[in-house]
C-alpha cells in the first residue's frame, strides 16, 4: 500500500515534501511525487495536503522524468557562476538583485515556466517590508492597506486605523518585473529548470539540475537555497529533518470575485476554533471587486476536514455570491527557524530556513530581507571563509527582525491553545488599545507584549523573553 499525488489538484507548494517522515516524496517538473518503496503509510502529507491532492493508492509509481534522471544524470552543459541561486521567488530574487548589484555573476535556477505562479500567498506585506528591500513599481502593487478589521470569535469587531500600513502585491507582476531588472543586470535566469541534485557532502561544489530532457551542472562558490519549504537546499542543509505535525499551517486560499467585495483599502482577519483552528482566516480586497480569501489551520487540531472544507464554510458564511478565479493554496512552516541559516557555502532564505513569522505565518517580508541580507554577507566576506559569512548573515538577520521572530515562535504553542473565550478577552484588550485612533508606524513588539501580559499562558511562555529586549 503507498500513497500518491493527483498532478491536477497539486500546486507545488511542495510542503509536503518536508513534512514526510521518510523522505519518499521529490520534486517532480510539474507536481511532487511519492516513492512507494519509501513510503510508510504515515498518512502525514494526506493530512496535510491543503487541496485534498494526496490519495491513497496501491498503484503509485516513480515519475518517468525522475527513474530517467536517476539512471543517467551525466551532464550536457557545465557553467560557472559566482554565486548560485536555486529558486526565483521572492527571496531567490531579492538575493540575485544584491549579489548582481555588488558586481558577481549569478544564476538563477527556476523551477515554474511563469514568474509568481502559482501564487501559494496572500500576497500581503507591510510598507516597511517591502520598501527596506526595494521600491516598488506601480503595477506591483493590487492595493493597498489603510484600515484593519479583527473579528473575534464572539462576534466582536474591531477596526484599526493605519493608513499606511501595507501593500497586496500582485506576485506575478512583482517577480516578472523583479526577473527582468535582474537579466537586465546579467543575471543568467534558468526557467523551467528543475534542481534535481545538490554535490558534495560537506561542501557544496555543484547542482545537478534538469531543463526538459538536459541536465546542466553549475558550479560556484557560493549557493543560496532559495526554493521553499520542501526544496532540496533544507534537505541537503539539514538531512532527516522534516516538519512534525504542528509545525506548519495547511492554508487553502482562492482568488474571487464578489459585489460584496469592496475597493476600501480594509483587510479583514477572523479568528475562532470553529474558523479556523490553530490559525484565522483573511480577506485581502485586491481592487475591482477581487480579494485573496483564505485561511490556515493546524490539521491535527481540526476536527472537522482539511483546510479546503474550512475555507468553503468560511465563504458562505462570509459571502452571498462570488465566483472563484484561481486556487492559491499551500503550506507554511510555523516554527522555530534553522540556526545556523545554512551549512558551508550554502546559504537559506526564505521558507528555506523556516523563517515566516511563527504566528501570523506572514513571510514575504522575512523572504525579501533573507535574500538581500545573505547576498550582502557574501558580498562582504566572498574572498574570506565560509563559517564568517554564516556568522554575518546570522547577527545581520537577528538584528533586523530575527530577535522578535524567535520569540513568536516560543509564543506559537501558547497561541494556538488560546480558547475562544481567552481569545475573546484579547480582543477586548486590542480594542482598548487600537480602536479610535490613527496608526502610523504601529510597534507590533509593543501590542504583543500587552497581549502576553494580560494572559497567563503566555507570559509563562515568553515573559522573560520580552522583558530582555523591552
Amino acid at each position: 500500500m503507498s500513497y500518491a499525488i493527483d498532478n491536477n489538484l497539486c500546486v507545488s507548494c511542495w510542503g509536503c515534501i518536508q513534512i514526510c517522515p521518510s523522505g519518499a516524496i521529490v520534486q517532480d517538473s510539474r507536481s511532487a511525487v511519492i516513492i512507494p518503496e519509501h513510503c510508510t503509510d504515515c498518512a502525514e502529507c494526506e493530512l496535510a495536503c491543503p487541496r485534498g491532492a494526496i490519495y491513497h493508492t496501491d498503484n503509485s509509481i516513480i515519475d518517468e522524468d525522475i527513474s530517467a534522471f536517476i539512471k543517467d544524470n551525466t551532464p550536457q552543459e557545465r557553467l560557472h557562476f559566482d554565486i548560485v541561486i536555486l529558486g526565483g521567488g521572492p527571496a531567490g530574487l531579492s538575493a540575485g538583485y544584491y549579489a548582481s548589484k555588488a558586481g558577481f555573476s549569478v544564476a538563477i535556477l527556476e523551477r515554474r515556466e511563469r514568474f509568481g505562479y502559482p501564487v501559494a500567498c496572500a500576497e500581503g506585506i507591510s510598507t516597511i517590508g517591502l520598501n527596506r528591500v526595494i521600491h516598488p513599481q506601480p503595477n506591483w502593487i493590487s492595493s493597498t492597506i489603510q484600515k484593519i478589521k479583527l473579528f473575534a470569535p464572539g462576534g466582536k469587531m474591531i477596526l484599526v486605523n493605519h493608513p499606511e500600513a501595507g501593500y497586496i502585491l500582485d506576485r506575478p507582476a512583482m517577480e516578472t518585473g523583479l526577473a527582468e531588472i535582474l537579466a537586465n543586470q546579467g543575471v543568467k535566469i534558468f526557467g523551467q529548470t528543475t534542481v534535481r541534485k545538490i554535490c558534495g557532502e560537506n561542501l557544496v561544489s555543484s547542482v545537478l539540475a534538469q531543463k526538459n530532457t538536459n541536465i546542466i551542472e553549475l558550479t560556484g562558490k557560493y549557493f543560496i537555497g532559495a526554493d521553499g519549504v520542501g526544496g532540496i537546499s533544507t534537505r541537503w542543509a539539514y538531512p532527516g529533518i522534516s516538519l512534525k505535525m504542528g509545525d506548519y499551517h495547511s492554508c487553502a486560499q482562492v482568488l474571487l470575485k464578489s459585489d460584496e467585495i469592496t475597493d476600501e483599502p480594509i483587510t479583514e482577519f477572523w479568528w475562532g476554533k470553529n474558523v479556523a483552528p490553530g490559525g484565522y482566516a483573511w480577506v485581502f480586497p485586491k481592487g475591482g471587486n477581487r480579494a485573496n480569501v483564505g485561511l490556515g489551520i493546524i490539521p491535527s487540531m481540526a476536527e472537522d476536514g482539511n483546510a479546503k472544507h474550512y475555507l468553503d464554510k468560511f465563504l458562505h458564511n462570509r459571502l452571498n455570491d462570488f465566483s472563484v478565479i484561481q486556487r492559491r493554496d499551500g503550506i507554511v512552516p510555523a516554527t522555530f527557524r534553522l540556526s545556523p541559516l545554512g551549512k558551508a557555502n550554502l546559504l537559506l532564505v526564505g521558507d528555506s530556513a523556516r523563517l515566516p513569522n511563527a504566528i501570523s505565518g506572514g513571510g514575504l517580508d522575512c523572504a525579501l530581507l533573507s535574500g538581500k541580507l545573505a547576498a550582502e554577507s557574501i558580498a562582504k566576506f566572498f574572498y574570506s571563509n565560509n563559517e564568517k559569512i554564516l556568522r554575518e548573515y546570522e547577527t545581520n538577520w537577528k538584528s533586523a527582525t530575527g530577535k522578535w521572530l524567535d520569540i513568536y515562535a516560543k509564543l506559537r504553542k501558547g497561541v494556538i491553545n488560546l480558547t475562544d473565550d481567552e481569545l475573546d478577552k484579547i480582543a477586548e484588550l486590542l480594542e482598548k488599545k487600537l480602536a479610535n485612533k490613527t496608526w502610523y508606524g504601529l510597534d507590533i513588539p509593543a501590542v504583543v507584549w500587552e497581549i502576553v501580559k494580560s494572559s497567563p499562558k503566555l507570559l509563562t511562555i515568553a515573559g522573560k523573553f520580552f522583558i530582555n529586549y523591552l
